[in-house]
């Protein structure tokens, strides 16, 4: 919230002192139309941050419910699945290595749609003709996901979609009791959530029980 905030001020303050300078007095057209040009492109700036604002809001305050036991790795195998034609579009390789499965006791809906966030933003901000690496492990009672890519030369701003994206996808998981980590080593980022697995049917039994 804090980022997103104090990246709002950054066009706001543009748009402002553009629209005093358009004000001082008469200009040629050409720089009215430059200002307007210039105007357009923060607003357009500020759209985006107060869309993701507006969203971070909601997933912050939404509560859980229809809690049940999913399996992480299908339904992070299914949004690989659905995405593979953009990956294709794009050069993009998608590499799964899920060794075992990972079930944990989450809403469904909400956790497809974070998967699927997930990837579509590390699928954008992947190298063309590279590979997004996807990977899943287990130890105890604790599971990962760990997503990794090579980053583009020409590193997307903070502020573009699909680093917004990542931004509410941090904010979905963690809301979901996950802890996120990103890291940038030589070109690979990784994106990876560390979060409670479950005990199959006996988590199952006490999420009966609850109800």
């Amino acid at each position: 919230m804090a980022f997103l905030l104090h990246a709002l001020n950054q066009p706001l303050t543009g748009l402002q002192c553009s629209m005093e300078l358009a004000a001082v007095g008469p200009r040629p057209v050409k720089e009215y139309v430059q200002t307007l040009h210039d105007s357009l492109e923060l607003v357009g700036r500020m759209r985006l941050l107060v869309e993701a604002l507006r969203e971070l809001v909601d997933i912050e305050r939404e509560q859980s419910a229809n809690l049940e036991l999913v399996c992480l790795d299908t339904l992070l195998c299914d949004s690989a699945q659905d995405l593979t034609p953009v990956a294709k579009q794009k050069g993009v390789n998608i590499c799964i290595a899920i060794p075992t499965s990972l079930p944990i006791v989450a809403e469904r809906r909400r956790l497809e749609a974070t998967l699927f966030r997930f990837l579509e933003a590390a699928l954008s901000l992947a190298e063309p003709n590279t590979a997004v690496q996807i990977s899943t492990d287990r130890q105890g009672n604790m599971g990962t996901v760990t997503l990794s890519w090579h980053s583009m030369e020409n590193q997307d701003s903070p502020l573009s979609p699909p680093e917004l994206g990542l931004l509410l996808v941090q904010a979905a998981w963690e809301r979901m009791g996950g802890l996120w980590s990103r890291v940038n080593r030589s070109g690979i980022e990784t994106c990876s959530v560390l979060i409670a697995a479950a005990r199959s049917r006996e988590d199952a039994g006490h999420i009966g029980e609850s109800k």
